[in-house]
């Protein structure tokens, strides 16, 4: 989901992209003999860029750009030229439904950086810096024909803190990105049993910078992590991660070590979606957790405990993407 600087809401969803414009919904699907309609119904990410274009990242791994004054989408295919590698060291790591419609190519996180170059995260051919001046598009996977410090072919999340970027992998852990003069450089911080402090999890679905400069590290199967602002300068063997991990016999615990999504509302409160779990509120301050979970006997709850996505809008709404609903 994703709120633009006009207002519009747009959802990305298997059946297309929507916009809603607070009365209705307008919906945007590929037209097969339209070569400037979206390229695949099925949408995985989305960005604003400082330009204004909207980019949706799809299924086929074709990058979509939409010019709102023309209603014309233009296709890039960024993912094409790069040769998918099956990843020597994640070959057990395909992760259940609901991210079992995902393919090689498939965009799942777009960012933008400081020189308005795109950055793109993938299923299976890595992380790419797509220099929107020139067209070219720069490839770091785990290949083995690559050098570079980046040894994972599935992205799943890409955010930008300052002049960095933390890219959420699957199976591979977590990279800070430093791109300096032209050259780029990865930290990896990776799941360590014989290190308490390490990360709970190298599964990494969502990542969340909040107001006091913290990172917040949402992993399937792990819970949720938290990386202190003055730890991120940290070498990877010596950072300090604290984790919430999902625990019965506490009354005050995360409700599922399943984590899919988080954001920070304006108030300063961590939301956390899970799937099965329901939905999370953490009040860092005070260290509790408020749980919302469907109760089917009463319409008020949340529809579904199966939370893919979450968003808080300019009005402080809370909107909620829930699988099948």
């Amino acid at each position: 989901m994703l709120q633009d600087k006009k207002g519009f809401i747009w959802f990305g969803t298997a059946n297309g992209l929507n916009r809603y414009d607070g009365y209705s919904f307008k919906v945007y699907a590929n037209d097969p003999l339209d070569t400037t309609s979206i390229s695949d119904n099925s949408i995985l990410s989305l960005l604003e860029n400082s330009e204004g274009y909207i980019w949706i990242g799809t299924t086929d791994g074709v990058l979509n750009r939409y010019d709102r004054r023309t209603g014309i989408f233009k296709r890039l295919y960024v993912t094409s030229e790069f040769k998918f590698n099956r990843p020597r060291n994640e070959k057990n790591v395909d992760l259940p439904f609901p991210y079992s419609r995902y393919n090689e190519r498939s965009i799942t996180s777009i960012v933008e950086g400081n020189d308005k170059s795109i950055w793109i995260g993938t299923w299976g051919v890595g992380l790419i810096k797509y220099e929107n001046k020139t067209g070219k598009a720069i490839q770091f996977s785990d290949n083995k024909d690559q050098l570079n410090g980046f040894k994972s072919n599935r992205v799943k999340k890409i955010i930008k803190d300052g002049n960095d970027f933390w890219v959420g992998t699957i199976g591979s852990g977590l990279y800070r990105v430093t791109e300096n003069n032209g050259k780029v450089s990865f930290a990896n911080y990776k799941s360590d049993s014989k290190f308490s402090n390490s990360l709970s999890n190298d599964q990494i679905i969502d990542l969340l910078k909040d107001k006091d400069g913290n990172l917040w590290i949402a992993t399937y199967g792990g819970g949720l992590n938290m990386l202190l602002n003055e730890e991120k300068i940290i070498s990877p063997d010596k950072a300090t991660f604290k984790k919430f991990i999902y625990n019965p016999e506490n009354g005050n615990s995360i409700s599922s070590n399943f984590i899919t999504s988080i954001i920070q509302d304006d108030f300063g409160a961590i939301w956390i979606g899970t799937f099965g779990g329901g939905l999370d509120k953490y009040d860092y301050k005070k260290n509790h957790f408020t749980i919302f979970k469907n109760n089917p006997n009463i319409s008020t709850t949340i529809y579904k405990n199966e939370i893919l996505s979450l968003l808080e809008d300019s009005c402080g709404n809370i909107w909620i993407g829930a699988h099948l609903g």
